[in-house]
């Protein structure tokens, strides 16, 4: 289970994904001394769970394969390189397979719609 600190530190990521994570910590409670090591954080099991609730890669998958098929997004596209930068989906090999691009773009929007109310449903019920 995440803590109010870990709560807040993700909440300002989000917000700001260009804010250093030090910082964010800072603004969330942490310690200077706790700030400067952010790794202990992005490592955390709670910090992990947040992140999963938040922006759950098959959201982020299904997002970036409607804007690779549209061939727009850039600025959608970058944030969600950051998301998976952030939830260290990184290289290549970890990435999640999926079938998004078998997918038309009805089928596309129906399964982001479907993801964003499942995620609005865990946040409501505190399921994090």
């Amino acid at each position: 289970m995440a803590t109010i600190k870990q709560q807040r530190a993700v909440q300002k990521i989000l917000e700001n994904p260009r804010l250093p994570v030090g910082r964010a910590m800072i603004e969330s409670g942490y310690s200077t001394n706790t700030a400067v090591h952010p790794s202990d954080l992005m490592r955390s099991k709670g910090f992990k769970e947040l992140l999963d609730c938040y922006l759950p890669d098959d959201l982020l998958t299904s997002k970036l394969a409607r804007n690779v098929k549209n061939k727009n997004g850039f600025i959608s596209n970058h944030a969600i390189d950051i998301a998976f930068k952030i939830k260290n989906r990184y290289p290549a090999s970890k990435l999640p397979k999926d079938d998004v691009d078998l997918m038309d773009e009805k089928q596309l929007d129906e399964e982001i719609k479907r993801l964003e109310q499942e995620r609005a449903k865990g946040l409501k019920t505190g399921k994090l």
